[in-house]
């Protein structure tokens, strides 16, 4: 959600170790807490681990091109599948530390919290203010265009949604939040140009079709509407 990096981890005999932009070695049975980082002191035992953890990253590529139905049975279970977080296994050195994103989560935990205690204008002054210095997480964008809604500040949940889909083109539910935001507004060019960006995605989409209607109706042209 926050573009940071991937956080995968090995266990080998005692040992954990935990990849990621500042990798983490613990030893789990004599610190069950893992207080104690000895990345330091056992640089050679984390190389080991590392190849350990590069090998099981490569057996689950080869099993993903093999049988990519499993995998994904296996993602779904672990809770990524049909979410917002990317699981394609990557590790890139320059990406954040997950453990440095904390305190953006709770922000934007934070914007939520607001949201769902109407209290709306601090949730949009608590999304600027993230937006400012981190002007590449969609999910700021998403959480403020959904407050835009809840206002009817159509023009603006409308510019928010698109700076969200700047960053994530083929987002479904920003699609159709688009769509309830042009339809909200009547301007109805607009809403037919999103339904068919979601036809295009899914054509067998049961909501994209009746709200496919919904426009047809609005326009006058229900021959159109009852054939759909």
């Amino acid at each position: 959600k926050y573009n940071g990096n991937a956080l995968l981890s090995v266990i080998y005999d005692q040992w954990h170790y935990i990849q990621t932009t500042r990798p983490e070695l613990y030893n789990h049975l004599a610190d069950p807490g893992e207080l104690h980082d000895l990345i330091g002191l056992e640089a050679k035992r984390a190389r080991f681990l590392q190849g350990k953890l590069d090998e099981l990253l490569e057996a689950a590529v080869r099993a993903d091109r093999e049988n990519p139905v499993a995998r994904n049975q296996v993602l779904e279970t672990l809770g990524y599948v049909g979410g917002s977080v990317d699981a394609d296994f990557t590790f890139d050195q320059s990406k954040p530390d997950p453990k440095d994103m904390l305190s953006l989560h709770q922000e934007v935990l934070q914007i939520m919290l607001f949201a769902f205690e109407e209290k709306f204008e601090q949730a949009i002054q608590l999304s600027r203010n993230i937006v400012k210095k981190h002007p590449d997480i969609a999910e700021v964008y998403r959480l403020l265009s959904v407050v835009y809604m809840k206002l009817e500040s159509y023009d603006e949940a409308i510019e928010t949604i698109q700076r969200q889909l700047a960053l994530q083109p083929d987002e479904v539910n920003a699609l159709k939040l688009l769509f309830e935001a042009h339809f909200a507004k009547a301007d109805y060019s607009q809403a037919m140009e999103t339904i068919n960006l979601l036809l295009e995605q899914d054509p067998r989409d049961i909501a994209t079709q009746l709200n496919h209607a919904r426009v047809h109706l609005r326009q006058g042209s229900y021959k159109q509407a009852v054939d759909l």
